[in-house]
């Protein structure tokens, strides 16, 4: 988790949130770390990321997970690759740029 936290103050110049609070940005702006962590670590695991297990991963609501990967998918760090039959099977994947930031972010956390 201390991991995690770390990330989320490193990855907030990345995700930017207007039209907030201060409180609620920079709460946003943790919580979208936290999602983009995630996937990062799932990914390193060989394993995918659906929307259906999101909000189970990052312990959010379904309503504020898919709100959050929205967000991400807008600023370009995450691709839904959406499934016709059912969307909350739509899986979730880091960009190359982000993933890039992620392993140079955590390799500093680590140094």
């Amino acid at each position: 988790m201390l991991g995690i936290r770390a990330s989320a103050k490193r990855l907030r110049d990345s995700l930017r949130v207007t039209n907030l609070s201060k409180a609620s940005r920079q709460s946003t702006t943790d919580t979208s770390a936290m999602v983009a962590h995630a996937i990062y670590r799932r990914e390193n695991a060989g394993q995918s990321t659906t929307l259906r297990q999101l909000h189970h991963i990052v312990s959010v609501g379904q309503p504020e997970a898919l709100r959050l990967v929205r967000e991400l998918e807008a600023k370009g760090m995450v691709v839904v690759t959406d499934v016709v039959h059912d969307a909350l099977e739509s899986r979730i994947e880091l960009t190359e740029v982000t993933r890039h930031r992620l392993t140079r972010i955590l390799d500093k956390d680590n140094a």
